[in-house]
């Protein structure tokens, strides 16, 4: 006994500099993607875009089991930056997927398939309510919700205080930074942060 605590004692510790995913093709060098301003560029950022309006993340379609030819996230940034024309096809895939995620909640919210679980008892038959699930079905509702809130223009929640009927708002609590500009500084603290 001692002897195994000896062994786990002196086994390697996790320092936090080991790579978190290795690519499964270690074998087979990655194809590099194309020099920003190339058509073979634009076309790869029309495929990003659509994937991004059909829901994925940006960190699973360019993170490191990102297909070939395609860029890490940070060049995509960088492609970003740019090409306005890109930026602004990129911010609208974004606000497609916040439509996505908004119609998803409707989905989720009526969606009671799993919400109760038969009994296994044959002396007291019936139905439980499947806790899990229901909180589960609550955590994806609220997060759709709160990514809307925070990402998409139509859902950004805000609150006027005073004035009356026909003169403006006193005061307006919310988001004081328009959309775009938020998303922009939210990447950018996200890219300073994994730099790090």
């Amino acid at each position: 006994m001692a002897d195994d605590l000896d062994n786990l004692m002196d086994a390697p510790r996790y320092t936090g500099k080991e790579p978190v995913a290795k690519r499964a093709r270690e074998d087979k060098p990655r194809i590099p993607a194309p020099q920003i301003g190339t058509p073979e560029a634009r076309a790869i950022a029309e495929i990003i875009c659509e994937r991004v309006a059909e829901g994925e993340v940006l960190h699973d379609i360019c993170g490191p089991d990102r297909e070939d030819g395609f860029p890490a996230r940070f060049s995509f940034y960088r492609w970003l930056d740019a090409d306005p024309e890109l930026e602004k096809m990129y911010d609208r895939a974004v606000q497609l997927r916040v439509e996505k995620y908004v119609d998803e909640t409707h989905r989720i919210a009526d969606d009671g398939t799993n919400d109760y679980v038969a009994r296994t008892d044959p002396k007291n038959p019936g139905y439980d309510l499947n806790g899990e699930h229901v909180q589960r079905s609550k955590l994806r509702i609220s997060t759709r919700q709160w990514y809307a809130e925070k990402i998409g223009r139509r859902y950004i929640h805000q609150m006027a205080i005073g004035g009356a009927e026909n003169l403006p708002p006193i005061k307006t609590i919310g988001s004081n930074v328009p959309p775009d500009e938020a998303y922009r500084l939210m990447l950018r603290a996200d890219s300073k942060l994994e730099k790090k």
